[in-house]
């Protein structure tokens, strides 16, 4: 029996045990950090477990850690990178959104997927948003002053047609003024007006 006793124990202790280590485990979080070399066309998806206090820096360095040992990615190392936001729907990177602060913590983020860039190739596509953003800026003026153009112009068709129908008006009024000075000269010649 004794053994028995000890069996339960050693099964109690080793549960304890096991829910211990879950508990530790609970502060970690799985985040799934994708990179591309070929313009997000494909892209490979590298997950780390990270603590409450792991920061965006210490992120980058192990998924390129990741990346060189395990994917066999040569010369990633000799890059910069920086972390943004994934797009979900897309699986590219999100540039509606800032880059990620390489001191600030990665679960502050409230986010499980990132995407790792290349430092130079996020700026050129940031400066290409801000551009679009400029020339479609530049193209709703252009429209918005296309349509306020035409309402003038109407607004003048509209004033000349007034202004016509006024000088015809002014013409039939004064032809009726004329007939009327006319038949009163003829009725003051021989005919008896009441």
């Amino acid at each position: 029996m004794s053994e028995n006793n000890e069996e339960k124990e050693r099964k109690t202790g080793s549960k304890l045990g096991a829910m211990l280590s879950n508990t530790q485990e609970m502060n970690n979080s799985q985040v799934n950090v994708y990179y591309s070399q070929n313009d997000w066309k494909t892209s490979e998806i590298v997950q780390i477990i990270v603590e409450e206090n792991t920061t965006v820096l210490q992120l980058i360095d192990s998924v390129v850690f990741k990346l060189k040992t395990e994917f066999y990615y040569d010369d990633i190392d000799e890059k910069n990178y920086i972390l943004m936001i994934l797009k979900k729907k897309t699986k590219k990177p999100n540039y509606d959104y800032p880059k990620c602060n390489p001191e600030s913590f990665v679960l502050d983020y409230d986010k499980s997927n990132f995407c790792l860039v290349e430092k130079e190739k996020a700026e050129n596509v940031n400066n290409v948003y801000i551009e679009n953003d400029n020339i479609n800026n530049n193209n709703f003026n252009l429209e918005n002053k296309k349509e306020e153009i035409k309402k003038e112009e109407k607004i003048e068709l509209k004033n000349e047609g007034n202004n016509a129908e006024v000088k015809d008006n002014k013409k039939n009024v004064n032809k009726n003024k004329k007939k009327n000075k006319n038949s009163e000269k003829a009725c003051n010649k021989g005919c008896i007006m009441f």
